[in-house]
């Protein structure tokens, strides 16, 4: 699945961008509220068969909802438990938006990039998962702001590709693009673990869940062993839940 979406103020962009979605296709979500527009168009579907991978957009109440990636559990949830199949997807964020707004997002136990706009509030999140995976790209411009979770998506809904130099340097000396540049000087990226709050009085990255915490230190090799093999167990037991094969 690959999805684009846009908040702006501006009719001019507004139609734009539903020209573009009608030319390509794409099946397109909406929530209006005063003089804003927000939006998001998907193209492509998620995997046939796997309810737990792709993407899902719902609305509800004014909050416009979007998740590209796995939705393991929420925050109350255990491994293995039936809560993790029974509430996955745009769905479940939205009931935990409601109940607890983002503090019930930092225990959500997620593989995804994350999408919230609160008509009520006036405010757009867009939320990185902890892992990095997928990624969130954005761009701002004249008071509409464009993101989706791949950059060649912002260029076809109208961002222009210039070269940004010092991403490039920066490439090339590090041998990666330091959060929140990208190789592109208009497009941005939400850094790992992080999220955009986007409000009438301006746009703030800030961190949402603390990093992955460091391992603590043990007296011997097999015990570190031990701590892997745990840990590797309890991540695959993550990843298959609710698949009948694994390959």
């Amino acid at each position: 699945m690959e999805y684009v979406g846009i908040k702006t103020r501006s009719a001019e962009s507004t139609i734009r961008f539903r020209k573009r979605t009608e030319k390509r296709r794409a099946d397109l979500e909406t929530v209006s509220r005063g003089d804003s527009f927000v939006g998001i168009a998907v193209e492509g579907t998620p995997s046939e068969g796997n309810p737990l991978e792709g993407g899902q957009v719902a609305v509800r109440d004014g909050v416009l909802c979007a998740v590209d990636g796995r939705m393991l559990c929420g925050g109350n949830s255990q491994p293995g438990s039936r809560e993790r199949r029974a509430g996955n997807g745009a769905t479940a964020v939205l009931e935990t938006w409601e109940r607890r707004k983002l503090g019930g997002l930092r225990e959500m136990d997620v593989t995804a990039s994350t999408t919230l706009w609160d008509a009520d509030s006036n405010r757009l999140i867009l939320v990185r998962a902890q892992n990095g995976v997928p990624p969130i790209f954005f761009a701002k411009t004249r008071g509409t702001l464009l993101w989706a979770n791949s950059m060649k998506m912002l260029l076809r809904y109208g961002v222009e590709p210039e070269l940004n130099r010092l991403a490039v340097d920066a490439y090339f000396g590090m041998g990666y693009t330091p959060s929140p540049w990208t190789l592109l000087k208009r497009v941005q990226k939400v850094p790992v673990g992080q999220l955009l709050d986007y409000t009438p009085e301006g746009l703030v990255m800030k961190r949402y869940r603390d990093p992955v915490p460091r391992t603590r230190k043990v007296d011997s090799l097999k015990a570190s062993a031990d701590e892997l093999k745990r840990r590797l167990c309890r991540s695959l037991d993550q990843m298959v839940d609710g698949h009948d094969r694994v390959g």
